[in-house]
C-alpha cells in the first residue's frame, strides 16, 4: 500500500470513527418525505486483475434520494471513475441507505446498491509483453458503504459526505472489486 492511499483512508476512517463523539447537540432531524441531492468527488482503486497501478483514480458522482422514514432513505446514484489503463468505468445504482442518527449534527449511515456499470474500450498494456485493446462491456454491479454526514448547522440543511465504499461488478465476464474514497457535499431539501 502506498504511502498517499495509506493516509487517505487513515484520515478518512479517523473522520468516520470520530464524527459522532464531536457532534453537537440538537442536530438535524430527519424525516419521512425529505429530499437529498448532492455531489461527491473521490478516488478509486480498480481491482488488481484490471490496473496495476497502485495510485487510485478520480472519481465522481451525483445522488438524490428520498427519505420513506426518519432512518431510511433510496437513493440513485451516478458515478464515473476514470482509470489508468485509458478507459472509464460508469455506474448507474439504487441504494438502501440505513441512517444512524446520533442526535447531534453527524449522521453517520451503512448503504447497499445494486445496478448496472459499463466499462469503457480500453488500452490493456500494464502486463510485461503485452498491448490488447479490449472491447469493454456492460454488466451487474453492486456496492457497500459506510460514511457519514457532517452538518454544518442545525437545521441540517447542507452537509459534507464522507464515503468509504467497495464496488463489484462483471462488465469482463469475471467479478471485480473496486475501493472508492469519496467527499462531497448535500443539501436536504423539505
Amino acid at each position: 500500500m502506498n504511502a498517499k492511499r495509506f493516509i487517505c483512508l487513515i484520515g478518512i476512517t479517523a473522520a468516520l470513527l470520530t464524527a459522532p463523539i464531536h457532534a453537537q447537540e440538537d442536530g438535524p432531524q430527519m424525516q419521512a418525505g425529505d429530499w437529498e441531492v448532492g455531489f461527491g468527488i473521490g478516488a478509486t482503486q480498480f481491482d488488481s486483475d484490471l490496473s496495476d497501478d497502485s495510485d487510485n483514480e478520480l472519481r465522481n458522482e451525483i445522488r438524490g434520494g428520498y427519505f420513506l422514514t426518519d432512518m431510511f432513505e433510496l437513493e440513485a446514484q451516478l458515478q464515473r471513475s476514470d482509470a489508468a489503463f485509458d478507459s472509464t468505468l460508469d455506474t448507474a445504482m439504487l441504494n438502501a441507505v440505513f441512517n444512524l442518527p446520533t442526535g447531534g449534527r453527524a449522521v453517520p449511515y451503512v448503504l447497499v446498491g445494486a445496478g448496472g456499470a459499463r466499462l469503457d474500450d480500453f488500452d490493456w498494456d500494464f502486463l510485461p509483453g503485452e498491448d490488447v485493446d479490449a472491447d469493454g462491456g456492460e454488466g451487474l454491479a453492486y456496492q457497500a458503504a459506510i460514511g457519514t454526514r457532517l452538518f454544518f448547522r442545525d437545521n441540517g440543511t447542507v452537509a459534507a459526505r464522507l464515503e468509504v465504499s467497495s464496488l463489484w461488478e462483471d462488465t469482463l465476464d469475471d467479478t471485480h472489486r473496486h475501493t472508492s474514497y469519496t467527499a462531497g457535499l448535500i443539501w436536504r431539501i423539505r
